[in-house]
C-alpha cells in the first residue's frame, strides 16, 4: 500500500499537504463566516 501524503517520508511534500489543508481550512471558515454575515447583517464584509 501507499502511504498517506500527510505522512510521507518526503518533508517536502509533507509541507505542501499541511499548507494545503490550512489553506483549504481558511477557505472554508471564510466561506461559513460570510455566509454568517449575509443572514447576519454584521457587515464584517462591507456590502
Amino acid at each position: 500500500m501507499t502511504p498517506d501524503v500527510a505522512e510521507s517520508a518526503d518533508p517536502r511534500r509533507r509541507l505542501i499537504a499541511n499548507l494545503t489543508l490550512i489553506g483549504l481550512g481558511i477557505y472554508v471558515a471564510m466561506i461559513w463566516l460570510l455566509a454568517l454575515d449575509q443572514q447576519f447583517h454584521w457587515g464584517i464584509f462591507k456590502p
